[in-house]
């Protein structure tokens, strides 16, 4: 689908070096529901983050969003995860063709999340493989296609940091776990993201994304 086509998400047709074109295998609702929140999260992920991960996007799930993450291994793994046993609708952005499944760990959670009404998602083509320039650029997509994000746990040198910037420069909400990370410690010391401890911060991070949601969804006019 191209960006010019009526039904091009809307919310990633907002941001700066929108993707021109998007090649998608599964249920494209998944990407154009109005509710998307994006749940990101280091490779080596804790016990502890692991958790959050699988519960942020299990209870966000119910609350009929859907899940976005990277289909990486650590948090994004238990995020689809999560969403995956609400029922819910996620979508796995790939920094390579649809053909190419990486980390090739993942490929039976790509196949569950296209049986259970989710949706795999590349700006590339088919046969185009990974290079290292191109998980920063997926990290946009994954943002871009989302009213916020939430971190769960990071390094100050790291992808979700990628991604966290990315969600502040579209206007978008960005919650980050209170965690002794050196990213969320980073995120959260300078005031760039809602502090959040677990499910009972849902509510003010819903707010926040109904606001966002007001801005950029319910807009009237053509964009």
């Amino acid at each position: 689908i191209d960006i010019l086509h009526k039904d091009f998400p809307k919310k990633l047709k907002l941001i700066e070096n929108a993707p021109q074109v998007l090649f998608y295998k599964g249920n494209y609702n998944a990407i154009i529901n109005e509710n998307t929140l994006a749940i990101i999260g280091s490779r080596e992920a804790s016990k502890e983050g692991q958790k959050n991960a699988y519960e942020m996007a299990y209870l966000f799930a119910k609350e009929n969003y859907s899940i976005v993450s990277g289909l990486a291994m650590g948090c994004d793994t238990y995020a689809h995860k999560g969403c995956l046993d609400a029922n819910g609708m996620t979508v796995g952005v790939l920094s390579s063709g649809l053909d190419t499944m990486y980390p090739i760990q993942n490929r039976e959670l790509a196949e569950r999340i296209i049986e259970n009404n989710g949706c795999l998602l590349s700006e590339y083509p088919i046969g185009f493989t990974s290079f290292k320039n191109n998980f920063i650029e997926r990290d946009r997509i994954e943002s871009g296609l989302s009213l916020g994000t939430i971190v769960i746990e990071a390094n100050i040198k790291s992808g979700t940091m990628h991604t966290a910037n990315f969600t502040l420069e579209q206007e978008r909400v960005l919650a980050c776990f209170n965690i002794n990370k050196s990213g969320n410690k980073f995120l959260l010391e300078n005031d760039k993201a809602i502090s959040i401890n677990g499910k009972e911060d849902m509510p003010k991070i819903k707010y926040q994304l109904e606001k966002v949601k007001d801005r950029f969804v319910n807009r009237k006019g053509d964009i």
